[in-house]
């Protein structure tokens, strides 16, 4: 793999000192300073491009780089801050060697932004903002949309709970997934409709991964807010990018959230064009995302006993369901 790594980076023009691996894939020390590459999925590129079948990898694949390229493109042409992609010797963003696809990216020097700073956190709010109103997707590009699997989503939940009363025999996994299943039905209903609502979805931008390691603060650059890792992004509802940042927030330790109410005002304040009701709102903040993965995870493996690591994190996500009432409270 190494070797191929290297031919890679020759793919572009890149000419390495070092390289070195970590778990987002590999850093070169090259003539243009630290380089990311990496080979991305062709299967999470079919999930994330309805239009293709998974016979089709490949298209998929390099038309959904091709597009995080635009995305980037047209940030960096708005002033904000992203890992930019390098163009390869053939003239794309990625380069094919032997049938594998490679992507580079100028890897990102400073610290990662701070979620338990209230200040700070406010100026990634505003920077999330300013980047879902700067790019537009054009509509006729089926990008995934968050919400599109929910009537999906329901229904496996109420054949689930069916399935469990008929039995009679709870493990305490059964009963945690009762406890939250009502609520969880409720929450995905309310924010498949908001996502669903009728407003222009063609300005819609989603980065889908706005985690504490893809937000740095660079440094050198007057502390100004870099995104990296638009390897998820695509079409969808800006709020789901927003309440995923909240989240993140509050999980920050230690949690110095800023009040709800200062994000809302940062997040409008540089995205005037975003229309909701708060309410709306606070029903995609307190959908359990991990709830959701947790319990599909489990029953998925049609296990016969729960495994303390599932009771726990079941538990941490409804205790976090908790946290999150008290926070829009």
């Amino acid at each position: 793999m190494e070797s191929a790594i290297a031919s890679a980076a020759c793919g572009f023009n890149i000419k390495c000192t070092r390289i070195f691996r970590d778990k987002f894939g590999y850093i070169c020390a090259s003539d243009k300073g630290a380089v990311r590459l990496q080979r991305p999925s062709r299967s999470q590129a079919v999930m994330a491009h309805g239009a293709y079948a998974a016979a089709d990898q490949t298209s998929a694949l390099l038309d959904y780089i091709t597009f995080q390229h635009d995305v980037k493109e047209q940030l960096h042409a708005s002033g904000i801050g992203v890992d930019r992609f390098l163009i390869s010797t053939q003239g794309t963003p990625y380069f094919m060697l032997g049938g594998d696809c490679f992507v580079a990216a100028y890897a990102q020097s400073g610290s990662n932004a701070s979620f338990t700073d209230p200040a700070e956190f406010l100026e990634v709010v505003a920077t999330i903002a300013k980047m879902h109103a700067a790019v537009t997707i054009k509509e006729e590009v089926p990008w995934f949309i968050k919400a599109a699997d929910a009537s999906k989503q329901l229904a496996n939940l109420a054949t689930l709970k069916r399935k469990l009363l008929r039995t009679g025999k709870f493990s305490e996994f059964d009963m945690l997934f009762l406890k939250g299943c009502d609520a969880l039905i409720g929450h995905i209903t309310k924010s498949a409709d908001v996502a669903d609502n009728p407003l222009d979805k063609s300005s819609f931008f989603c980065h889908n991964l706005l985690k504490e390691e893809n937000v740095y603060s660079d440094d050198g650059n007057s502390g100004t807010v870099v995104i990296t890792n638009f390897s998820e992004c695509g079409r969808g509802h800006y709020l789901f990018d927003l309440a995923y940042l909240i989240k993140r927030c509050l999980k920050a330790q230690p949690a110095q959230v800023a009040p709800l109410g200062a994000v809302l005002d940062t997040y409008h304040k540089h995205h005037p064009a975003a229309n909701f009701h708060e309410g709306d709102f606070h029903h995609i903040l307190l959908y359990p995302d991990k709830f959701v993965k947790v319990t599909a995870d489990y029953y998925s493996k049609k296990r016969s006993f729960a495994p303390k690591t599932y009771i726990s994190r079941i538990e941490e996500c409804l205790l976090a369901n908790d946290e999150m009432k008290k926070y829009i409270g």
